[in-house]
């Protein structure tokens, strides 16, 4: 079925469509953006350092998944294609699969992720915490864990051709994030993995898919181009069958006011929309 729309901002259809009336949910802040390219099927984005200002793009996967299902706290696979048409020297953009949804990194947070850094030559895969916060790699609960990435300088030449970036979970306690100049995703890939520092099991609710800037510090340079053949695994790491979510970007959802209500026609639940990104349930 589809979702109805009645007179006086009221929608009516099932608990699923109600989750994908708010799927991706972009922002733009200052010059930092990552919006949906409804033409060309791809997010387009602008990103790069601030502390303060967030450009972020993100898909709730309980949309797929259904109410109250994250991703997997042991197997699941994200990968994705990046098409860069600037890449200042020290510009970044950061992918994860997070607790939260779109926040600055700095955030008390659980992520599984990574910065893709703009090198003088050579592409990085680098840390969240950056120097200031330690050079920890990952969140979770405002603790830093992991040994730092920055410094990780890939093979893969800055020479404006795409990147093809798989990052999974292959374990309760072991993650690991690979860049690859080539479509199949692994040929000639550059790989790091968490087995060494141990990934802590407690890292979970693992919901939102994310692109966005990074947040451990702050410049004027900045990372622009697109993100595109979107697709995630979950509950396993076996990449030869069909993705739990591949993304299409073709359409634009509406943007709903603050006080739309949806009553949910499978679970007789109604909802109201805070105006941002959140359906509370009202009765």
């Amino acid at each position: 079925m589809a979702v109805k729309y009645l007179a006086g901002n009221r929608l009516w259809g099932t608990d699923a469509e109600r989750l994908a009336m708010t799927e991706w949910l972009t922002q733009t802040e200052g010059t930092l953006s990552v919006a949906i390219d409804t033409d060309n099927n791809e997010l387009d984005f602008t990103t790069g350092y601030s502390t303060t200002q967030l450009g972020a793009g993100s898909y709730d996967l309980q949309s797929t998944l259904g109410s109250g299902t994250n991703a997997d706290n042991a197997q699941w696979v994200l990968r994705y294609k990046v098409d860069t048409s600037s890449q200042e020297d020290d510009s970044t953009m950061t992918t994860m699969i997070s607790s939260t949804q779109n926040a600055l990194t700095t955030t008390s947070a659980d992520r599984i992720g990574f910065v893709l850094y703009s090198g003088a030559t050579y592409w990085q895969a680098n840390d969240f915490g950056g120097w200031g916060a330690g050079g920890a790699q990952f969140w979770t609960d405002s603790s830093a864990w992991g040994a730092s990435l920055n410094g990780n300088t890939s093979t893969l030449t800055k020479n404006g051709d795409p990147i093809y970036i798989t990052i999974q979970r292959t374990s309760a306690t072991v993650a690991s994030i690979s860049l690859s100049p080539n479509s199949d995703y692994t040929t000639s890939a550059y790989t790091i993995t968490t087995s060494s520092t141990a990934l802590p099991s407690s890292v979970q609710d693992l919901r939102y898919i994310t692109f966005q800037s990074a947040s451990h510090n702050t410049s004027a340079y900045r990372m622009t181009g697109t993100i595109s053949d979107v697709k995630f695994w979950n509950g396993t790491n076996d990449t030869s069958g069909t993705p739990t979510k591949t993304f299409s970007f073709t359409t634009a959802l509406p943007l709903l006011p603050n006080g739309t209500t949806f009553l949910t026609s499978d679970t007789n639940k109604l909802y109201m929309f805070d105006g941002t990104d959140t359906w509370n349930e009202v009765g």
